[in-house]
């Protein structure tokens, strides 16, 4: 079973991440954290397979919380993706910098939402549609 990680203060994100996830159709346990501290709370007990980190949570923004996890020797490993409806070329280079797996732009669909974890979780089986492109911003190499 997947672990996954949501840390986003956003109610409806959450509800729009365990459709989508649904979706996808994998045995997965989604955990959700309203902000950086409930969430190092589930992290001292868990090591997700996935975190995905809201730009935008309250008390610690997403870059810091993300700076955090990377501190942490058992989550170093870890996936962790920045996603927001807006952020530029600074904010993505500084994440990707800070150890982010990618930034994605929080897709205006949940169908788009869909095809975007699918080519996260499951990336064997599938490919990134050209649809998706402008959402999904991968780390170059």
């Amino acid at each position: 079973m997947k672990k996954i990680v949501i840390i986003d203060d956003d109610q409806n994100e959450h509800q729009i991440f365990s459709e989508a996830l649904h979706e996808i159709d994998i045995n997965a346990d989604c955990l959700f954290a309203r902000n950086a501290e409930k969430a190092f709370s589930i992290f001292d007990s868990l090591i997700p397979d996935y975190i995905f980190l809201n730009l935008h949570i309250p008390r610690i923004n997403g870059l810091a919380c993300l700076a955090k996890i990377r501190e942490l020797n058992h989550l170093r490993r870890v996936p962790v993706f920045l996603y927001s409806t807006m952020y530029d070329n600074a904010i993505r280079d500084k994440a990707l910098e800070l150890g982010a797996t990618s930034c994605i732009r929080k897709p205006l669909t949940a169908k788009v939402l869909v095809h975007v974890l699918r080519k996260i979780i499951l990336p064997a089986d599938c490919y990134l549609m050209p649809a998706i492109r402008n959402y999904f911003q991968p780390a170059t190499v």
